[in-house]
């Protein structure tokens, strides 16, 4: 069974992009959402092995998305995709274990960079 992707972003170009990418080298299996909450509900159900997690969300922000998700998923792996070059990890990710190595600025110059990524992390 492939691993699966959770990407949550409220942007649809982008994630469209990554999961067909990524479901035509049938590596992983990717769900979207466009919202935390809806985000959670999909984590819940489906238990993906690794989120995708845009910091500006509506509703729930990405941040609060992350530690609500490891509480539901604690052996979750996170990549915190985000626009903001001035975005610094907050005190209570770095005590659950998220690192600046899940940190992948948008933009992306390839998206060979969010298979690299995932690979990455997935094989901690």
């Amino acid at each position: 069974m492939n691993p699966t992707l959770l990407i949550v972003d409220d942007e649809t170009i982008l994630p469209d992009l990554i999961k067909d990418y990524l479901e035509d080298e049938t590596l992983y299996t990717v769900l979207l959402a466009a919202s935390g909450e809806e985000g959670l509900k999909l984590l819940e159900s489906h238990k993906p092995d690794i989120c995708m997690v845009d910091m500006r969300l509506p509703g729930i922000n990405g941040n609060q998305f992350i530690l609500q998700a490891l509480q539901i998923l604690p052996q979750c792996k996170f990549i915190i995709h985000t626009g903001s070059i001035d975005y610094t990890l907050p005190t209570e990710l770095k005590e659950k274990g998220i690192t600046q190595q899940s940190l992948l600025f948008k933009p992306v110059t390839g998206l060979h960079l969010y298979l690299d990524k995932i690979t990455e992390l997935l094989s901690q």
